[in-house]
This record gives structure tokens, C-alpha cells and sequence, in this order.
């Protein structure tokens, strides 16, 4: 075997080892079951969530296996933020699951904003996680 040889299949092993990595980081080797059409979002803050029934232009992602289905690519117009930045230590390790909200909850919601401080999209999800057994709602 020759050193250009060699040197390609390094890099192959190098770029595998960096992308499991990745999808450790993300957690995505920790992803829980997910129904049929749902997507995942993993934040580089640790902020981790499942989005059900999310209305995406991109349909034909939804037949991927779940660790490849990502929102970021099946809606890659949309903007997602995790926010806060910093994510506390205990949801570091957490899958919550989102889903969009109904008309009564948009309606309890006061949406009026000044156009300067309006996100593109705002992302209006109800979430619930599961920390050491006990359900939090946000």
C-alpha cells in the first residue's frame, strides 16, 4: 500500500471518528423512540428537543431513520435559536418533545411586537421534559 494510500485512509478514519463523535456531542446515540413524522433539534448549547407534528416544505425527510431526521434540513429556511445560551446541567442529557401550539394557545398569547425586535419565525412550542422521573412543562 502506497503513502497516498495510506494518507486517504487516514483522513476516511479521521472523518468517521470526528462524526461520531458529532453525533455523540449531539446526542443523537441517546435519541428515544420517535413517532412517524416527527423531527429532532439538537443545539450546540446542549438544548435538545423532539418536534411533532411540524408543518416543513420538506416532506420526504420524515422517511429517514430518526437520527438523520433533523428539522434544520427538512426546513432549512426557518431559523431555529436555542435559547437560553446556556442550557442547565440537568437538561443537558434530556430529549424534550414540542409540539406546536393550538389556536386557543396562540390566542392567550400576545404576539404584538415591535417589527425591530421580531425574530424571522418565532418558535412557539410547548414542551415537556423528562428530568429524573418528574415532568416539567415550559
Amino acid at each position: 500500500m502506497g503513502w497516498i494510500a495510506k494518507l486517504v485512509t487516514l483522513g476516511a478514519v479521521g472523518y468517521c471518528g470526528y462524526a461520531a463523535y458529532d453525533l455523540q456531542k449531539g446526542g443523537y446515540f441517546d435519541l428515544p423512540e420517535m413517532p412517524a413524522g416527527a423531527y429532532n433539534a439538537s443545539f450546540k448549547n446542549g438544548l435538545r428537543g423532539i418536534l411533532l407534528n411540524a408543518d416543513v416544505p420538506e416532506k420526504s425527510i420524515a422517511d429517514r431513520p430518526a437520527i438523520f431526521r433533523r428539522i434544520f434540513d427538512a426546513d432549512p429556511e426557518r431559523k431555529y435559536l436555542g435559547i437560553p445560551m446556556t442550557v442547565a446541567p440537568w437538561f443537558e442529557d434530556v430529549w424534550s418533545t414540542c409540539v406546536a401550539p393550538t389556536d386557543e394557545m396562540r390566542d392567550k398569547q400576545d404576539f404584538r411586537r415591535s417589527s425591530r425586535h421580531r425574530l424571522e419565525r418565532s418558535a412557539d412550542n410547548e414542551c415537556e421534559a423528562g428530568t429524573r422521573g418528574h415532568r416539567d412543562c415550559r
